[in-house]
């Protein structure tokens, strides 16, 4: 999942212009340091990003290019706890339009995936598609989110209904025969990759059936168009 991010932008000109001096020089600080960070991001030196970044955050703590900034180098170096944090700070942001506030809780929602909060991850994506709701890449993130919400609900549930079941027969049942040599236990961490790599495929082969269906009836409508204009004539 692609971290979506915030392009840094040129100070207007009539703003130089009502600025005090050190207003001014901080401005243009944070602007230059925010630039030299972006630079970095994208020959994806995300380390020496992450260090501009907080740098331009130490002059101006809200310039918010630069929290968001921060929050993408720190999720493409992996440190999803951190880039969490940072991305905190800017929901409910009034100052964002609606296309940032999605791209904010579209980014969020990703964060939770990689921490497997799959309910959080739910909530997040839902909130950005109430701000942008022709987004299909935060859809189809919507719908993996909930499915794999469902499929760990479920194990849950069985796995907590497995615990009651052995705490109710303290012995093991005669038909019960532990797994012989060459047998691999099912793996909870395996199960839901494999799971979310099997929702992955079936995401892909519904698209592809409606691909085909809508060609289909592309199809379909020019030949009865080509015949009424045969009938016509």
């Amino acid at each position: 999942m692609i971290f979506r991010h915030y392009p840094i932008r040129p100070i207007c000109t009539i703003l130089l212009c009502i600025l005090s001096a050190s207003t001014l020089w901080a401005q243009q600080s944070v602007t230059l340091l925010s630039r030299s960070a972006f630079k970095a991001y994208s020959r994806q030196d995300y380390q020496q990003a992450a260090e501009y970044y907080r740098q331009a955050l130490a002059v101006d703590s809200t310039y918010t290019p630069a929290i968001y900034g921060l929050a993408a180098s720190l999720y493409s170096e992996s440190k999803y706890e951190e880039a969490t944090k940072q991305l905190a700070r800017l929901i409910d942001n009034d100052q964002l339009s609606q296309s940032r506030q999605a791209d904010v809780m579209h980014n969020m929602g990703n964060l939770m995936m990689r921490s497997k909060q799959y309910d959080k991850a739910v909530e997040a994506y839902k909130q950005a598609l109430i701000r942008r709701p022709q987004d299909d890449e935060t859809r189809y993130n919507y719908t993996l989110a909930k499915k794999l919400l469902e499929q760990n609900q479920q194990q849950n549930k069985q796995q907590q209904e497995g615990q009651n079941e052995n705490n109710t027969n303290a012995q093991p049942s005669p038909q019960q025969t532990p797994p012989q040599d060459g047998e691999r236990q099912n793996d909870p961490k395996e199960i839901d990759k494999e799971r979310a790599e099997q929702i992955l495929d079936a995401f892909k082969q519904d698209e592809e059936k409606t691909r085909r269906r809508i060609e289909m009836q592309k199809r379909e409508e020019a030949q009865r168009q080509q015949t009424k204009g045969k009938k016509n004539w």
